[in-house]
């Protein structure tokens, strides 16, 4: 329940109405994800059909995410959460 006051608050919004939106905590972390999903594809995957070659595709796949990381840094949490998972499997040495 504290959560979902801090939530709340800092959403501008009363509990009450992100419970109205989201029918649980799971229902509101799922779409922030799929936002994110869906910001990924559209920046990252802009523009990749515009018959380049297979290089020049993936050339621009990594300029837009490189673009992307650059302007919302925040989203590399997400996409690369494994690399900072505490875990002797993910951490660098």
């Amino acid at each position: 329940m504290k959560r979902a006051r801090k939530v709340s608050r800092k959403a501008q919004q009363s509990a009450g109405a992100v419970y109205w939106h989201f029918r649980s905590k799971d229902a509101l972390v799922d779409a922030i994800l799929m936002r994110i999903k869906d910001d990924w594809q559209r920046v990252v995957l802009d523009r990749l059909d515009d018959g380049l070659s297979p290089m020049d595709k993936v050339d621009r796949l990594f300029t837009n995410y490189q673009e992307l990381l650059y302007r919302e840094p925040t989203s590399a949490c997400f996409s690369n959460a494994p690399c900072s998972t505490p875990t002797r499997r993910f951490t660098r040495k």
